[in-house]
């Protein structure tokens, strides 16, 4: 069940990436409104998108890991 979670996790955040879309649990606010707070803004937007992936990513590698070893205990 945790594989799956995480597996629907990175396909979100991937098709995220894929279509530039920011989802709605990256909140950044800022009250500047100029052109370079708003190029700031979406470069940390896509900076913390990439990063979450990476730890999806490194949790699903935990993940398998355990269910390999699990795997090999029980055969």
């Amino acid at each position: 069940m945790k594989l799956m979670n995480t597996n629907m996790k990175i396909y979100f955040n991937k098709t995220c990436e894929k279509l530039k879309i920011v989802p709605k649990y990256i909140n950044i606010h800022i009250k500047c409104t100029s052109e370079d707070a708003i190029k700031a803004k979406k470069g940390v937007e896509t900076l913390w998108l990439n990063s979450e992936i990476k730890l999806v990513f490194s949790k699903k590698r935990v993940i398998v890991v355990d269910i390999n070893n699990l795997e090999t205990i029980l055969s």
